[in-house]
């Protein structure tokens, strides 16, 4: 596979919305003059996202991100464990911080085929200052 196949093998393509254009006012029986649309069609609103793995929960407010072993993954550990070096935060548009801490993750053979990693998200609690 060369390196355009791999990127594109590794982008999703998510249909966000529908929208209709046209090329010109007018119609199609009067040679695209006088009222209506002439060419239309719909298109869709697409938005291209790389790697990625959806954020999942359970009813108890437990938060995971499940990461599929690919074929283009690095092996590493033979593919037992999966390394992350260092804690990853990130703050969603609510202001709270969830933080994937650093460790050594075990293979779990029921994500995907070739099995995967589960990451847990934990909420980062906010200081109070007295």
């Amino acid at each position: 596979m060369d390196e355009d196949q791999t990127q594109a093998a590794n982008r999703i393509d998510i249909i966000v919305g529908w929208y209709f254009t046209w090329d010109e006012w007018g119609r199609k029986s009067h040679d695209c003059r006088r009222g209506g649309l002439c060419n239309f069609r719909l298109e869709a609103i697409v938005i291209t996202i790389g790697r990625s793995a959806q954020v999942q929960g359970d009813h108890e407010g437990n938060l995971w991100l499940d990461i599929p072993i690919t074929k283009d993954m690095p092996i590493e550990y033979s593919y037992e464990f999966f390394p992350i070096d260092e804690d990853m935060s990130f703050t969603t548009e609510n202001e709270e911080t969830y933080v994937v801490k650093a460790g050594l993750y075990p293979i779990n053979q029921r994500i995907s085929k070739m099995g995967g990693y589960r990451l847990p998200l934990e909420k980062r609690q906010l200081k109070q200052s007295i």
